[in-house]
């Protein structure tokens, strides 16, 4: 995620499904830390979304920064990475999401942020990060 100045992620825990989603926003359950760019909350759902700006680097070939999330809670959750990035990392835990299917959306994570739903086929986004917290 070093090609562009600004970027952007939503974290959720993934829920036991109701009739629309498996996966709530969640971002009261960690405490945010950035030391390199500046971090803003979501103008739509605080509780979800993160907007990361950049800072040049010294030599002005790429953009940096550096954010970490401290747990608060345990549990099962999902980092949902903004269109303009794409996860290297092949091993997505998809496994974890599977346990959790919605009856009407099969193999969709449905996300709840903040009272607004959207659907993503688990197969077919690459955007998606699932892990758990112990």
């Amino acid at each position: 995620m070093n090609s562009a100045p600004f970027t952007s992620f939503s974290v959720l825990q993934i829920t036991t499904p109701n009739r629309d989603s498996n996966a709530k926003d969640a971002l009261d359950k960690f405490e945010t830390v950035s030391d390199i760019g500046e971090i803003s909350f979501g103008q739509l759902c605080a509780n979800a979304d993160v907007f990361l700006a950049a800072k040049l680097s010294s030599d002005e070939r790429f953009y940096r920064y550096r954010v970490g999330l401290k747990t608060l809670n345990s549990g099962y959750y999902v980092f949902v990475l903004g269109t303009e990035t794409q996860l290297v990392n092949e091993n997505r835990n998809e496994s974890i999401i599977a346990n959790y299917p919605i009856t009407i959306h099969p193999n969709q994570l449905g996300l709840d942020r903040c009272g607004n739903l959207l659907w993503l086929f688990v197969d077919e986004s690459e955007h998606e990060y699932y892990f758990t917290v112990n």
